[in-house]
């Protein structure tokens, strides 16, 4: 099976993009750091998941499309009705799919992305955290200058 597919199969099961074991989320919202089995790093930059709402707005977007073309067109549904019915998918839909949009930018950079090494059991060192944290201090430190 093609890696991207593989990667994507396991975005829609909300398991870690490179070993498809690991879980991405501890809670509703909240998700982990870093895988629990491989060790891949969830975090990313600054930002970096404000992409997972172009994802959850397109989705909801075409969808709640489709719905009202389908309940008025298809289904004979009165206007009123249909935009009652897509208004309330359209608030409560990206609630639910809040996780899987996450899921699936991650997977998009896991595949585009491959500076990190594949799978190995090896958790990040605390010298490699060190780093990244004085580097996050840094960019920090310049943003509020």
């Amino acid at each position: 099976m093609h890696a991207a597919l593989v990667r994507f199969l396991r975005a829609a099961r909300l398991t870690c993009p490179r070993c498809g074991i690991g879980r991405l989320f501890r809670g509703i919202f909240a998700m982990e750091d870093a895988c629990g089995h491989c060790g891949l790093d969830f975090r990313r930059e600054p930002g970096f998941y404000l992409g997972s709402i172009y994802i959850n707005y397109g989705i909801t977007a075409l969808g709640t499309g489709g719905l009202y073309l389908l309940l008025v067109h298809g289904l004979g549904v009165a206007r009123e009705k249909a935009l009652a019915t897509c208004l309330a998918v359209a608030v409560l839909f990206p609630v639910w799919f809040f996780r899987y949009a996450r899921s699936f930018l991650l997977a998009i950079d896991s595949s585009v992305n491959r500076e990190q090494p594949e799978f190995t059991d090896s958790r990040r060192s605390e010298e490699h955290t060190s780093e990244l944290q004085s580097h996050s201090d840094l960019v920090c430190r310049l943003l509020l200058e």
